[in-house]
């Protein structure tokens, strides 16, 4: 498939994933345009028509989303996450935010945190029990992650109802030949369904290809696959229990790193590396290690 015949569709699908991985930038227009083939005037039209807001719209959206995420569960300051998303300036930053969510950062951050409580509750007010610091301090490791070839999926929508894309990944990877016991499978959320909502919240799951022979534009065409490269510096979480616990997990994690160490949290998803993982096996058997990504 020659990069010029993408549909429209993949076309604009390539400039929000482009809008997606760079929060931290400034918003060029035209460069993302180029990037998915569209001349500026029938990009902006098309995203428009497809996404129901404009490039810029959709970006600043993105960036709210995701400071309003940091706010919750990181000790980092207002000005350093205005200028990790790469604002004029900590008031310009506050001004945009006050006019999504009605609240002012600092507002939003006493209303919200999920790492100043001394408890953790779930959605429907139910207690769980804590983690212990020990038992978080002795799963955790910095990790560096050489670059991976990832092949995915994108989903949009709860996890429960994800499982039909996992199998369509898998029965894929298995006519190409790449899924065998040793196959390393990833999920990275990208958005905060207490922000966002269960069903408005994007999954990208897929496999690390361990060769790079294969054709990616083949692979795209045939398959729907999406590829990128996974790198950078982390700190690993080995955690194994019940899927359900998931969320408490990384509340606590993130609470943990907060009280007991000075790295900041980078600007960009957190990765699940799976080694058991529903829909395979049970949810009360889930294993996976969970990676941070952290400023380097």
């Amino acid at each position: 498939m020659k990069k010029h015949n993408l549909s429209n569709i993949e076309k604009i699908h390539l400039s929000k994933n482009l809008l997606e991985k760079n929060l931290d930038q400034s918003l060029d227009l035209k460069k993302i345009a180029q990037a998915s083939f569209l001349s500026t005037y029938h990009f902006h039209r098309m995203f428009h028509s497809l996404v129901g807001m404009t490039p810029r719209a959709y970006f600043e959206k993105l960036k709210l989303e995701r400071s309003a995420f940091l706010l919750t569960v990181t000790n980092l300051s207002i000005a350093d996450i205005a200028w990790e998303l790469s604002y004029e300036n900590p008031e310009s930053y506050a001004r945009s935010f006050k006019k999504m969510f009605q609240k002012t950062p600092s507002q939003f951050r006493k209303q919200n945190s999920r790492i100043q409580k001394e408890e953790t509750i779930t959605p429907d007010n139910k207690l769980i029990r804590k983690y212990s610091k020990n038992s978080i301090s002795l799963k955790i490791k910095p990790k560096i992650l050489s670059k991976k070839i990832a092949m995915y999926y994108r989903y949009v929508g709860p996890w429960e109802k994800s499982h039909k894309i996992w199998r369509k990944l898998i029965d894929s990877c298995l006519q190409i030949g790449v899924f065998h016991e040793h196959s390393e499978l990833f999920g990275i959320w990208y958005d905060d369904p207490m922000l966002v909502g269960k069903e408005n919240q994007r999954y990208d799951l897929g496999i690390f290809l361990t060769e790079a022979k294969f054709d990616k534009n083949l692979l795209k065409e045939k398959f729907g696959f999406q590829f990128t490269n996974l790198n950078g510096n982390y700190i690993s979480y080995s955690y194994s229990g019940d899927f359900s616990n998931l969320e408490i997990a990384y509340l606590e994690l993130y609470k943990w790193l907060a009280e007991n160490t000075k790295l900041k949290i980078a600007n960009k998803p957190s990765i699940e590396i799976y080694k058991k993982f529903p829909p395979f096996y049970s949810p009360k058997d889930s294993e996976m290690d969970i990676l941070i990504p952290i400023q380097s």
